[in-house]
């Protein structure tokens, strides 16, 4: 599945910190990398990765405007 929205910003939680990625009608969360904090207020893809012990793992990669 592939999830295109905005990177607006971040959280911290027991697990670690991750970037808030929303559009228009939903939002999900990505571990937060460094390349990934540079990218803040643009529109990113967010990929599903492998499932691990019952979590979902996300990577996002930056798209043009």
């Amino acid at each position: 599945e592939v999830f295109r929205g905005e990177y607006t910003g971040h959280v911290d939680t027991a697990y670690g910190r991750f970037a808030i990625i929303s559009n228009e009608t939903r939002f999900t969360f990505s571990p937060l990398t460094d390349a990934l904090t540079r990218l803040k207020g643009k529109t990113v893809l967010v990929e599903q990765g492998p499932v691990a012990a019952g979590n979902l793992l996300w990577r996002a990669r930056g798209i043009e405007r």
